[in-house]
């Protein structure tokens, strides 16, 4: 979960500003709720090292209503 980035569309890093919680125990989930406060395209980035950050690897995007 500490290798998980969700990047605004200038590049910057917002995932200080996103609300961190697990969907099971253990240190191998994440779920991320984060307000967009601007338009345009944003990312979420995992990082990994070569031949260890193996698996399947599920992203969603929802939106809520306010």
């Amino acid at each position: 979960s500490r290798n998980v980035v969700v990047m605004r569309p200038d590049g910057s890093n917002a995932t200080r500003q996103c609300e961190r919680d697990a969907i099971l125990q253990g240190d191998n989930n994440i779920t991320l709720t984060c307000d967009i406060d601007t338009s345009g395209t944003w990312k979420l980035r995992i990082l990994g090292r070569a031949g260890e950050s193996v698996g399947a690897y599920f992203v969603g995007v929802e939106t809520l209503s306010a």
